[in-house]
């Protein structure tokens, strides 16, 4: 079965909700657009609304994940609320009634406000990601067992979160070069 994970889920739905938008605006530039674009926005709610949900389930690695998920659901919502402002600015035809546009911004607003705080309380508890110089070619076992220690209960975490996040295909060679891993607490 696949199972997608929440990240992924989250970034599905925030890239359908733009797609939603963009293809709202394209139409809405043709004449008697408004229903395309009302359509459209009504879509893209939904998907916003979806990405925020399957974030809550998202458990952070670091820092720079938090961060990069609340900047997305961010720059989605500010994208949602532009979307709605154009929306509100039809005057003919069959536009969005002026009462249902300023009550979407506002929630649209108090959501953005949520998220951030949210995630933005998340961040102390969550380690950075910092870059090691890699300075011949090791294998990253060597590699986590020289951050992490001798305990196997800190290598394997460490060992696992560094192939994933540097896209490591080999793990018995990797490159001199540098790799991100995460901060080790001392």
């Amino acid at each position: 079965t696949l199972a997608p994970t929440p990240q992924a889920g989250t970034a599905l739905l925030i890239a359908a909700a733009s797609g939603c938008l963009s293809v709202g605006t394209k139409l809405a530039a043709a004449p008697g657009g408004a229903p395309a674009l009302s359509i459209t926005l009504v879509a893209a709610v939904g998907c916003v609304t979806q990405a925020i949900a399957t974030a809550a389930a998202i458990s952070y690695a670091s820092v720079q994940d938090a961060i990069a998920t609340r900047d997305a659901l961010v720059a989605a919502l500010d994208a949602l609320a532009d979307a709605v402002v154009t929306a509100g600015a039809v005057t003919e035809g069959d536009g969005i009634a002026p009462a249902a546009v300023a009550d979407l911004f506002s929630a649209i607003q108090s959501t953005r406000a949520a998220v951030f705080v949210d995630i933005s309380a998340r961040l102390g508890r969550l380690p950075s990601v910092v870059s090691v110089p890699v300075p011949v070619e090791m294998s990253a076992w060597t590699l986590a067992y020289a951050l992490a220690g001798d305990t196997v209960e800190n290598v394997v975490p460490l060992l696992n979160d560094m192939v994933t996040r540097n896209t490591i295909l080999t793990p018995a060679t990797i490159p001199a070069g540098t790799v991100n891993v995460l901060e080790q607490a001392s």
